[in-house]
């Protein structure tokens, strides 16, 4: 499979940073073509796999965010799946490793700002009722946040998973414990 995975800057430290480049090489390593898209890279990395950068002049992070979906949905046909590391649309997959903005930034006063506008929208994009992307949650108390806010169903509610990350890969579509990419 072709997977494409999306992350708004590229770096060798933060969490979510690691976890897509530890998830990139595993899903490699199994055999899969992977292609890492970003707006930019931050220190010296050995991703392990292409890395494609999205050349975006707007500096603040829903800009990147923007310019980077606007570059997935250009791109889509390269891909099997896409999994995102931060709220994008055309995401197949979603690993959350954020709160919900909705819930972080609060106050009346936040609807008047762009950044808050923009970011809602994008969130909006990945986790209404209705979209088609398959969220995976670092935590029970995380899916929790989310489905009170946008409730979403959980994987029994249909079609649609929302699933904390155990049991079978939720990358690569392994169900055994100890799936094809490393990543469980």
């Amino acid at each position: 499979m072709r997977f494409g995975m999306a992350i708004s800057n590229l770096s060798s430290f933060g969490g979510l940073q690691r976890d897509c480049l530890s998830i990139a090489r595993h899903v490699a390593a199994a055999g899969h073509d992977v292609t890492i898209l970003t707006t930019e890279i931050r220190g010296a990395i050995d991703p392990g796999c292409q890395v494609r950068i999205v050349k975006t002049t707007n500096p603040t992070n829903p800009g990147r965010d923007v310019a980077l979906g606007a570059a997935l949905a250009a791109q889509r046909r390269d891909f099997d799946r896409i999994v995102g590391f931060n709220k994008l649309p055309m995401l197949d997959i979603y690993y959350s490793g954020d709160r919900s903005y909705a819930k972080v930034k609060q106050g009346a006063w936040r609807t008047f700002s762009p950044r808050y506008r923009t970011q809602m929208q994008l969130e909006q994009g990945c986790f209404t009722p209705g979209a088609r992307t398959s969220l995976i949650m670092l935590s029970e108390r995380q899916q929790s946040e989310y489905q009170s806010i946008w409730k979403t169903p959980d994987a029994s509610g249909g079609s649609r998973r929302t699933s904390t990350r155990r049991g079978g890969c939720r990358i690569c579509g392994a169900t055994e414990r100890a799936s094809a990419c490393g990543r469980n």
